[in-house]
């Protein structure tokens, strides 16, 4: 296999459909400003194209377009040469008002959305000839960087390289401390602007969580002597996903699945440090409650089962956020490389758990949950349980406990909290007491939250984003779920109620968390990070009779 042949695979793969046509085509040279694997200051350089259309700008690195000429610049070393500088893919008004990011962060696929953001420039009275175009200048700090930037009116498009915008004039130039974009040449094209294209692998967010995971990974200071520390055993990694590795040892480079697999690596500086609130950040934490979630329910033979699963409660000074204990450490923690953590959140897949916000917005319960395949999202004011409180004591996890009994849609609590943890918190929704619940069952004895530990950590709590989520009112939701999987058929093929052709559109991949491939029925059929298709359950016992 050829150069020429390898990167023409990558480019013809999966179908687009084109949004515009470029009126012109800017390519600019980028140079990053950072240090090696050895701390050793190092320039590292890339081209990057701009397609700018009547109504989307596509700004992508350069082995993603094909110049007019016919000269491919996709080749080998290029695109390795994108990845080590993790320049992404920007979509500027796809869809209307929005911004589209796509990018490869191995081994997957990753897509952002978010409002298009507006870039509040200061001008100034500067003048500048750059690249002989007489220009401009405007200055701002977007997203914890300082950029200058150069515009010329005499190109009046208000686009620029990778997400700078909105100027009155095309940016020449636009420099921060690490990064620099110059304008290299400008084309009169007009080449047709491709869609994402719309593969069954691409894992699709919020542009604020894709950005969060960016960070996470690439600025590790594990990331520059091992790009791949996150990854506890590549060759499961490579199996699972269904990855031929291609080996240019003339070269030095190394591809996975048609994309750049680096062996070393230099420090992450991001373009952006921090992305647009989503609903605002609610809180910091104070610290991480655990709690052991069992349910006693049967399987569908009849005979006693019970699911078993972690929780953790993020508590913070004003609300707190109850979620799957593997992700929230993973996720809210930073603690992507812990492989007991991986294994956990994998078990955990096949309950689809909800995420919970107790307190936010104020007075308020926030739930995003799913019945499979469909999220959604509802709210709720804060319950009450109207608590009786009791004499009775019980020491739990080395906290001494009061009694309460309680009531909430349609069942009865059994509460011990602890006054010597003093927030009003608990599992799932439960809350309300003068100390935090760690230990609850229901009067039917199908619930039980059993206390598994405290963890004093602090980190900023943001709000989940609707984005993919349909709002439903609370009771709509619960009598629809409880409609669906109450339903007797459920335990039996906990599918039935999903037509086939549903299937088609759900990009299906059918998962395991590595060594031998198991049993079908072993596996996980997976339509998201969050969300598996189930293949066998027990009898759902619905925490909300109404």
């Amino acid at each position: 296999m050829t150069m020429m042949a390898f990167t023409l695979t990558i480019a013809t793969q999966g179908q687009t459909e084109m949004v515009d046509t470029a009126q012109f085509v800017a390519v600019y040279d980028y140079e990053l400003k950072t240090v090696d694997d050895e701390s050793k200051p190092v320039t590292d350089r890339m081209q990057v194209v701009v397609q700018v259309g009547r109504t989307v700008t596509k700004s992508m690195p350069c082995s993603g377009y094909r110049l007019a000429d016919g000269k491919d610049v996709a080749d080998l070393k290029a695109a390795n040469q994108e990845a080590l500088m993790h320049m992404p893919t920007v979509w500027t008004g796809l869809p209307e008002g929005q911004t589209t990011v796509r990018e490869f962060i191995f081994p997957h696929e990753f897509e952002g959305n978010e409002p298009t953001p507006d870039i509040r420039w200061t001008l100034t009275e500067d003048t500048l000839t750059v690249v002989g175009y007489p220009c401009r200048q405007g200055v701002a700090t977007w997203r914890g960087v300082a950029w200058t930037a150069w515009y010329t009116e005499d190109i009046p498009s208000s686009a620029g390289p990778w997400r700078l915008r909105g100027l009155p004039g095309l940016i020449v130039r636009a420099e921060s401390e690490a990064h620099t974009f110059v304008l290299a040449e400008l084309r009169r094209e007009a080449s047709p602007i491709a869609a994402p294209e719309q593969g069954p692998d691409v894992q699709r967010m919020a542009y604020a969580k894709l950005l969060s995971h960016r960070s996470e990974v690439f600025g590790n200071r594990q990331y520059p002597t091992n790009p791949l520390y996150y990854i506890p055993d590549l060759s499961d990694c490579l199996g699972s996903n269904g990855m031929s590795v291609t080996v240019f040892s003339s070269e030095g480079l190394v591809f996975a699945g048609g994309h750049p697999l680096l062996t070393k690596a230099h420090a992450y500086q991001p373009l952006e440090l921090i992305a647009q609130a989503v609903d605002g950040c609610p809180d910091q934490s104070q610290l991480v409650v655990v709690y052991d979630f069992v349910t006693n329910t049967t399987d569908k033979d009849g005979r006693a089962a019970k699911d078993s699963v972690r929780l953790a409660v993020v508590v913070g000074s004003h609300t707190a956020k109850c979620m799957e204990f593997n992700r929230t450490m993973m996720e809210d923690f930073g603690e992507t490389g812990n492989r007991d953590y991986q294994l956990g959140e994998w078990d955990a897949r096949k309950y689809n758990l909800p995420v919970i916000y107790v307190g936010w917005p104020e007075g308020m319960v926030s739930a995003f949950d799913k019945i499979v395949p469909n999220r959604y999202f509802y709210t709720e004011p804060l319950p009450d349980f109207h608590w009786q409180l009791a004499d009775d004591t019980l020491t739990v996890g080395g906290y001494l406990c009061r009694k309460a009994v309680g009531r909430y849609a349609g069942r009865t609590w059994t509460a011990w909290y602890a006054e010597d943890v003093a927030v009003p918190y608990g599992p799932w929704k439960l809350r309300g007491l003068p100390g935090m619940i760690l230990r609850t069952e229901d009067a039917d004895g199908i619930f039980h939250f059993d206390f598994a530990g405290l963890i004093g950590r602090s980190a900023k709590m943001t709000y989940m984003d609707v984005g993919g989520y349909t709002t439903m009112k609370r009771d709509k939701f619960i009598r629809q779920r409880n409609k669906l999987l109450c339903n007797k058929r459920y335990v039996q093929n906990p599918r039935y109620y999903i037509p086939d052709g549903a299937y088609d559109h759900l990009n299906i991949v059918e998962m395991w968390p590595g060594g031998p491939e198991p049993a079908a029925e072993d596996k996980l059929s997976v339509v998201a990070t969050d969300m598996i298709i189930p293949k066998k359950v027990n009898v759902y016992q619905p925490l909300e009779l109404r």
